[in-house]
């Protein structure tokens, strides 16, 4: 694989409770407020239009964006590979490659797949789930729906996973390297369609690529650099072409919607820039981990005896 060839760059060089708890600070956007407190680590956070859901040890957990205290939605058999949200169900992958689904509104897991093989990653959507396996010394992209298993494309080392109204998309380290964890700029973005086809090759070059984010018309995906430590994040067309550089380092934690890429710093600032041009703003501070969003809010954790989660509006 060719190494990567940046275009377009265009970072500056130099240049729980019912009622939410608020807290002021003039310097920042709007003031985060408190939704609810965790006590345990809170997994494989989700979310669709009104709730925000996380495996929290192995039960599966919702919670009101309104404000609200977290209820259990579901147990599972143990705690998961990976958990993804698919319309009106959150699916588990379990470490033996079983599948299994509970209604968002709550009840028993019921299982809709068995040992397809050692479990790795998952996406869903309101029609499928997709499945990463390991078997026969490489990986398996699946489709899982209806009683059906569908094998859509082969892999080497899977590490990030999206979806959208026609694509599967993800991160390949494509050649782990047992000393550093992945292989340099040997990582690359796939795409194949949800029903099957031709598996694309969207970026190559990439060295330990890993989460993967999208939004209408560009997949982002953080890369490790191994000379300076730092995590990039670089986008690219979903029809593929040259990526780009959105993010010179601290891309560990990273979100995106229409307008704005969002990240955690590593001075705990949960921080905002256009997707066209790097005009960082400051939204947040003692920002731990997340951030996700949606179209009002953005969210955040914070960890200080046990978890919280903070919101605050765009």
């Amino acid at each position: 694989m060719s190494r990567i060839v940046l275009a377009s760059l265009l970072l500056a060089v130099g240049c729980g409770s019912a009622d939410p708890v608020a807290e002021g600070n003039a310097e920042l956007l709007s003031a985060p407020y408190k939704l609810f407190d965790e006590s345990r680590y809170p997994s494989w956070v989700m979310q669709d239009d009104s709730y925000v859901y996380y495996v929290a040890e192995a039960t599966v957990m919702r919670a009101a964006k309104l404000g609200g205290a977290p209820q259990a939605i579901a147990t599972l058999a143990e705690y998961p590979a990976a958990v993804a949200l698919g319309g009106a169900h959150v699916y588990a992958l379990y470490w033996n490659g079983d599948v299994a689904r509970v209604a968002k509104s709550g009840g028993t897991a019921q299982q809709v797949a068995t040992a397809l093989g050692d479990g790795r990653g998952l996406a869903a959507d309101a029609g499928a789930a997709y499945v990463v396996v390991t078997s026969g010394g490489g990986q398996r992209i699946l489709r899982v729906a209806n009683g059906a298993v569908v094998e859509l494309a082969q892999s080497t080392y899977v590490t990030g996973l999206a979806v959208d109204d026609n694509y599967l998309y993800w991160a390949d380290e494509a050649q782990p390297n047992p000393a550093i964890g992945c292989g340099r700029n040997a990582g690359s973005v796939h795409r194949v369609g949800k029903l099957g086809g031709v598996n694309v090759t969207l970026a190559a070059g990439l060295t330990c690529p890993g989460h993967i984010e999208l939004d209408a018309s560009r997949a982002y995906v953080n890369s490790w650099s191994l000379s300076d430590g730092q995590v990039r994040v670089y986008s690219v067309a979903k029809t593929g072409g040259l990526p780009r550089l959105q993010l010179n380092g601290d891309g560990g934690y990273f979100t995106v919607d229409a307008s704005y890429l969002y990240w955690i710093s590593k001075n705990r600032e949960l921080m905002r820039t256009p997707k066209l041009w790097y005009w960082p703003q400051l939204l947040a501070t003692s920002a731990d981990f997340g951030p996700f969003v949606d179209t009002s809010r953005a969210y955040f954790w914070r960890q200080a005896t046990g978890y919280q989660l903070y919101a605050l509006s765009k």
